[in-house]
């Protein structure tokens, strides 16, 4: 039996704040004149629209979201900008609250015309701002910054730490990359992204906690040839560790792979020789046979691997025509070199 509900104001407003389409918003109109006004009498636009559309929509606006460099900004009244802006644009334009401007980017041009301060209120700092500079040993990062782009401070020879205070969402591929002597890595628990290659060759990181972050991926080839790092927490969201991820991390000694875990990539431990034990996730062991053949590879070129050390054990107990959904898979090459864990895995785990 379904219940007609009567949703208060404040809900029918907090829904119009989060609409993302044209279409969405035309038939909150035609539900009833509750909505209609609710619309009418908003402040400012949930996303992109024309002038004609935001004067037909909106008749009462008082601040217009402008979303794209393109979107039309030929209504007179205040404005917020919430695509990426470069901070010279900012400077030039003291006379506008920076309230005004929701993502203030840092660009190589900046650090030309203004050199860096941590203090300045920043979102983002570009790609290659920093990249090659083999002065650069510690630095402070705004408590506004949002995002790190790719390549930011890679080949900085002797950056030995980094800590990260503000709420930080993502930082960009190979951000960190062959920064030899980083050995202290802190960040905030806001970090959802990581992307491909971030800390790839930094071969002075022995140890590094995401315990607190809510990743769902390691991207590709994260901790490439990081030959010093012997410990990684990783976080409990966890369910993708991608190819090549821990390639070549000979002193890699100590993981533990949370219960979330579905698809370990191809090549993703190998040659990681330190590795002696690895405990994978326990509802990886009811399988039939017929999973040997039914990997995923829309996606990820794997292969089937094993389980549990009495994955045997469980395949026959359970009836031929019993179908379990597959939630794990494990790349080929994944544990190339590691021996120690030889007498667990099928002999393919371990090839080139």
């Amino acid at each position: 039996m379904i219940h007609n509900t009567i949703l208060p104001l404040n809900s029918i407003q907090f829904i119009i704040s989060h609409l993302q389409k044209y279409q969405t918003l035309v038939n909150c109109i035609f539900i009833n004149k509750k909505w209609k006004h609710s619309i009418e009498y908003s402040y400012n636009n949930p996303f992109t629209l024309s002038k004609q559309q935001l004067l037909l929509f909106f008749p009462h606006l008082v601040q217009q979201n402008i979303y794209h460099c393109y979107d039309d900004k030929t209504i007179n009244i205040p404005s917020v900008i919430w695509y990426y802006v470069p901070f010279e644009l900012v400077e030039k334009n003291k006379n506008i609250s920076h309230d005004s401007f929701k993502r203030i980017e840092f660009t190589l041009n900046d650090k030309q015309q203004y050199n860096y301060n941590s203090n300045y209120h920043i979102h983002s700092l570009a790609s290659h701002l920093f990249e090659n500079d083999h002065q650069l040993e510690s630095i402070q990062l705004p408590s506004s910054l949002l995002k790190l782009e790719h390549s930011v401070f890679s080949h900085c020879n002797l950056l030995r730490s980094i800590y990260i205070n503000s709420p930080l969402q993502t930082i960009g591929r190979y951000c960190f990359s062959m920064c030899t002597s980083l050995c202290t890595v802190k960040l905030p628990a806001s970090l959802s992204v990581l992307e491909e290659g971030v800390f790839s060759h930094c071969s002075s990181l022995k140890c590094l906690d995401l315990s607190m972050l809510s990743l769902q991926i390691l991207n590709k080839r994260t901790f490439e040839y990081c030959t010093n790092l012997s410990s990684v927490i990783l976080p409990l969201s966890l369910q993708k560790i991608e190819e090549d991820c821990f390639y070549n991390c000979i002193s890699l000694s100590t993981l533990c792979l949370p219960s979330t875990l579905t698809f370990i990539g191809t090549r993703c431990f190998y040659e990681c020789t330190s590795l002696s034990h690895l405990d994978l996730p326990s509802t990886i062991s009811t399988m039939t046979s017929s999973d040997f053949t039914r990997i995923d590879t829309t996606q990820h070129e794997t292969q089937f691997c094993c389980w549990t050390e009495d994955f045997y054990d469980v395949i026959d107990n359970l009836e031929s025509e019993k179908e379990v959904e597959l939630r794990f898979g494990i790349g080929k090459s994944c544990f190339y070199q590691c021996n120690f864990i030889s007498k667990i895995f099928p002999n393919y785990c371990f090839d080139p």
